[in-house]
């Protein structure tokens, strides 16, 4: 292991293997595992490493794109809830067709939504971005899962009647 040693050029060797190069020295190895960041973090990221490093060795790459972001909506009603989490169903709705479904403590926030099970729908909206493909147009918010569509409406009824009101 060593640090602090940029590598600035990578060659492959005559009988296998990698050469790295660096302003500290030379290196050999027979693997090599890069980790140049992504779009996620650009700041973080050394888009150069790619092109400078990998490239040249034939590699090629599929087009990057955030994987784990929050939804946000046009709708502002998120916004009267923000801070608050509780357990839901998240669905993602392409033209009325299910593209995604996560479960999990669902976050209100101030642009949207957040939390685990967004993040694991996120990725196929960002991919429709990544791709200039429509975004997908509905996410769908099941707050009891465990019920069926008619057992909510009873409960909703009985609710009403303890509770009074119309």
């Amino acid at each position: 292991v060593q640090c602090g040693a940029a590598v600035e050029r990578i060659l492959p060797q005559k009988r296998g293997g990698l050469l790295l190069q660096s302003p500290v020295g030379q290196f050999t190895c027979q693997n090599l595992l890069l980790t140049l960041g992504g779009v996620a973090s650009p700041q973080l990221s050394h888009s150069q490493g790619f092109e400078g490093l990998v490239r040249p060795l034939g590699h090629t790459v599929s087009p990057l794109f955030p994987a784990l972001v929050q939804v946000k909506t046009a709708n502002q009603l998120p916004k009267a809830l923000k801070g608050t989490k509780l357990p839901a169903e998240v669905r993602l709705y392409q033209q009325e067709q299910e593209i995604a479904a996560a479960a999990g403590e669902l976050l209100f926030t101030e642009y949207g939504i957040s939390g685990p099970p967004v993040f694991q729908i996120s990725r196929w909206a960002s991919a429709n971005a990544a791709r200039k493909q429509p975004l997908p147009q509905q996410v769908a918010l099941d707050f009891l899962p465990e019920f069926s569509l008619p057992q909510v409406e009873q409960l909703l009824r009985q609710r009403q009647q303890t509770l009074g009101g119309s």
